[in-house]
């Protein structure tokens, strides 16, 4: 009670003004034990303790006419989807239905009956015929018409003609099925998962709005280091149930205000990628790898990370290794494309104007069919070429900032040209190889110095 009391006053506890006192004195008054009681038991034959609810497809129905389910998540069968039974072991999860004018009386009655005395709802301490039990709620007679709202209104399984319902169709199992018969059908009305949205609800929340993603937040926007993670939903929807009186739909309906969020639930959408052909440019690193997804992000977070000006040891050459190594796949990314999305010698075009080196890792079947493109290939040294312009073009990228030179380099250009990870640069080379029965081996240099094998 003394947290509820405190949720629903802590809009106007540093306000003095009428209304500020007006809504604090009637906040007290509703958290006293003896408004509980009162309220609670009058409440209590027009609502029902609920965790799935028929009205959440229209607010009309009286809960005597419609089944609003309460199960036990506790024995919902456990499965790797996300359901109502992931709220197994979670306390006072229901919600209350009915009667929209009393729905937040029968309510605080619920959460009463649902504290734990001795390891015991007191709902099961009444139910036990306890003493004290009784004086607590004001004598025998008054505990158990406290119990009256958790019983079952609707003696029967019911629905509603203004409901939403639909005909499954299930067939006969007994003789031929047959869709123009109408008693091969159940009549199905789906019902709302309201413990399971409001926990869902009370996620995005704190996610959305609270401290912690907010200080991710404005971490990511200021371009800074964050220990903790940002969350994040995209093409979230809001639902909004009752209109303007949300109280008429459930109690924890209203404490949303109405709104249901809904999760983009969206089959993964392709996406095209413009793969043109680099006619007109002397080099994919100048233009194209920059352009793609994620690589201007990788390097401003890269740069970001070297302002901090990190000392030299084992986390920081990590964090190194991570930046490079996001670069490397979007690199070998975007020349597995080139490579899948063009036929063969389509670098012998006149408007190709890619060097040689890139010519011999971009259209590597053109070695198939071009003798001397083929001899070329087979030399071997086009792949240190290639790591070497991915060293110049990096060292680009940072010395704007920072002072590069040689040396790191060569270690960009090692970083890619080692790159054994699945479907990386050295794997793809492989394979390549393999098919085209090239050396075995990877010049890290021009010439034959420093051969990687």
């Amino acid at each position: 009670m003394q947290q509820r009391f405190a949720h629903a006053t802590s809009r106007w506890i540093n306000r003095a003004d009428s209304v500020a006192r007006k809504a604090i004195a009637d906040a007290r008054e509703k958290y006293m034990l003896d408004s509980i009681l009162g309220k609670g038991i009058n409440a209590a034959p027009g609502v029902a303790v609920a965790t799935h609810l028929a009205k959440g497809t229209h607010p009309d129905p009286r809960v005597k006419d419609v089944v609003n389910p309460c199960v036990s998540f506790d024995a919902l069968s456990q499965h790797a989807e996300v359901g109502s039974h992931n709220l197994a072991g979670q306390a006072s999860r229901e919600d209350v239905t009915g009667n929209g004018a009393v729905n937040s009386a029968g309510y605080e009655l619920y959460l009463l009956l649902e504290c734990v005395f001795d390891g015991k709802k007191l709902s099961d301490w009444i139910s036990d015929k306890d003493e004290d039990a009784y004086l607590a709620f004001g004598g025998e007679d008054q505990a158990y018409s406290c119990l009256e709202l958790l019983s079952n209104k609707s003696r029967t399984v019911a629905t509603n003609e203004k409901l939403k319902q639909l005909y499954w169709f299930v067939g006969d199992e007994q003789s031929a099925s047959d869709a123009t018969v109408d008693a091969q059908y159940h009549l199905l009305a789906p019902l709302y998962a309201t413990s399971l949205a409001h926990a869902v609800y009370g996620v995005l929340q704190e996610d959305r709005f609270g401290e912690a993603n907010k200080a991710a937040r404005q971490a990511r926007r200021d371009g800074k280091l964050h220990d903790g993670p940002l969350r994040d939903y995209p093409q979230l929807a809001v639902q909004k149930m009752g209109g303007t009186k949300p109280q008429n739909i459930s109690q924890l309906n209203s404490e949303r205000g109405g709104n249901n969020y809904l999760l983009a639930s969206l089959p993964p959408q392709w996406k095209s990628r413009d793969i043109r052909q680099p006619w007109g440019v002397q080099s994919v690193f100048d233009r194209m790898l920059i352009r793609r997804e994620g690589v201007r992000a990788t390097l401003a977070d890269f740069l970001a990370f070297l302002k901090t000006d990190p000392p030299a040891n084992v986390e920081t050459r990590n964090r190194v290794d991570a930046y490079v190594s996001d670069l490397i796949d979007a690199l070998v990314t975007l020349g597995g494309e080139l490579q899948r999305a063009w036929p063969a010698h389509w670098t012998q075009d006149p408007r190709c104007e890619l060097v040689r080196e890139e010519q011999l890792w971009l259209d590597a079947r053109r070695a198939e069919v071009d003798e001397d493109f083929g001899a070329e290939w087979q030399r071997m040294d086009w792949p240190a070429q290639i790591g070497k312009r991915f060293g110049n073009w990096l060292n680009t990228q940072l010395e704007k900032q920072f002072a590069v030179g040689d040396a790191e380099q060569r270690e960009w250009a090692n970083e890619l040209l080692v790159d054994e990870s699945e479907d990386g640069w050295a794997q793809n080379l492989h394979k390549q190889r393999t098919a085209l029965n090239a050396p075995h081996y990877i010049p890290t240099r021009l010439g034959d110095q420093g051969a990687v094998a």
